[in-house]
């Protein structure tokens, strides 16, 4: 693996992540930074952060024409 693919699949996994803290600070922790942390790090948070990952990775693929 290059440093391309390596860069992008790094991003998209922070950016899922940052898709579902911000989900979380705004609808379930009444917009306390500390509370949406704590909520997005426990298994609910990660399974919606690799559902969010696979789903962004499944569209590049298929949109590229990979599978």
């Amino acid at each position: 693996m290059d440093g391309y693919i390596i860069g992008n699949i790094i991003g998209r996994l922070l950016m899922s992540y940052i898709i579902v803290w911000v989900v979380i600070f705004f609808v379930f922790s009444k917009l306390d930074w500390k509370t949406a942390f704590k909520k997005s790090i426990r298994w609910p948070g990660i399974l919606a952060t690799a559902i969010l990952f696979l789903l962004g990775i499944a569209g590049a693929v298929s949109k590229a024409g990979g599978i």
